[in-house]
């Protein structure tokens, strides 16, 4: 297959993906992308800032899921969706778990510490846990699942 071609088929698979892909893939890329702004260019007192409500990962699992909803978004070959999908999945859940293991083990006083690295906001789990447990919803969706499966 010649590259003019490849991309033309890659067009084509992405013009077929549910929209919901579509979006899942740039929300992903846009936090991926302000991530690595606010890591690079951004101070260290602003950055102090928003450690208690994203952790010390900001959006560990998003950069991966960028480059796995690719293979669904832009790769002609239709074999093994539904494993790529769960790839998805997974990765959004390892982000889940490792948070919450963080979250069970606080204490009252996580949440008043003047330290950033250590205090912990109410915020969070709106950001580490409802965010990515939406995300996971919307992956198992059936039209999702009628797009993985739909080649096989």
């Amino acid at each position: 297959m010649r590259f003019s071609e490849f991309l033309s088929q890659s067009k084509k698979t992405f013009i077929s993906a549910p929209i919901e892909l579509k979006i899942f893939f740039f929300f992903s890329l846009l936090v991926s992308l302000i991530a690595f702004v606010i890591q690079i260019f951004c101070s260290k007192h602003f950055i102090e800032s928003i450690i208690p409500i994203t952790g010390w990962s900001l959006p560990i699992s998003y950069p991966n899921c960028v480059i796995v909803c690719s293979a669904l978004l832009f790769v002609p070959i239709k074999k093994n969706l539904i494993f790529v999908r769960n790839i998805l999945i997974f990765l959004l859940l390892i982000n889940i778990v490792a948070e919450a293991y963080q979250f069970l083990s606080l204490e009252k006083a996580d949440f008043v510490n003047p330290n950033p690295y250590l205090r912990m906001s109410e915020w969070r789990p709106l950001w580490v846990f409802i965010i990515p447990s939406f995300w996971i919803f919307v992956l198992l969706s059936p039209r999702i699942k009628r797009y993985c499966t739909a080649a096989e």
